[in-house]
């Protein structure tokens, strides 16, 4: 999914030695964010759109991210976009500009440089399944 195998586990020990902060601002605006990014991800989004949507400055959402979740909001954008680019290419006959532009990139050329390097392999190489041979 969005996080690898490392990060998923370190976000959890995370997670677990906060258990006494439940609920914290920080915690409450990422989950916003989420799904605002979930929501509009197939549009233009930029960080100040999303900062913007929850009344705050850029800079301490990157930082609310960064503190709960271990990543920017770009990139959790950026591998959720892919996540669902990876459904997309499995389950219809889209071409590639296609599929990049349902997920909110604008070129074939960026939405594949993107894909290969969360993936490891090419878009075309994923629709052909030669993700199963790894």
């Amino acid at each position: 999914g969005l996080f690898s195998k490392e990060e998923y586990s370190n976000r959890i020990e995370i997670s677990l030695g906060r258990m006494n902060r439940r609920g914290s601002e920080g915690q409450r605006l990422v989950h916003r964010a989420m799904a605002y990014i979930h929501e509009h991800y197939a549009e233009n989004i930029t960080r100040g759109a999303i900062s913007s949507h929850l009344n705050i400055n850029e800079q301490y959402l990157s930082r609310c991210f960064k503190n709960e979740i271990g990543i920017g909001p770009m990139v959790y954008l950026s591998r959720y976009r892919i996540q669902q680019a990876r459904r997309l290419l499995e389950s219809s006959d889209a071409s590639i500009t296609q599929v990049a532009l349902a997920v909110g990139l604008s070129t074939q050329s960026y939405f594949s440089r993107i894909f290969q390097q969360l993936t490891g392999m090419t878009p075309s190489a994923y629709r052909r399944g030669e993700r199963d041979k790894t």
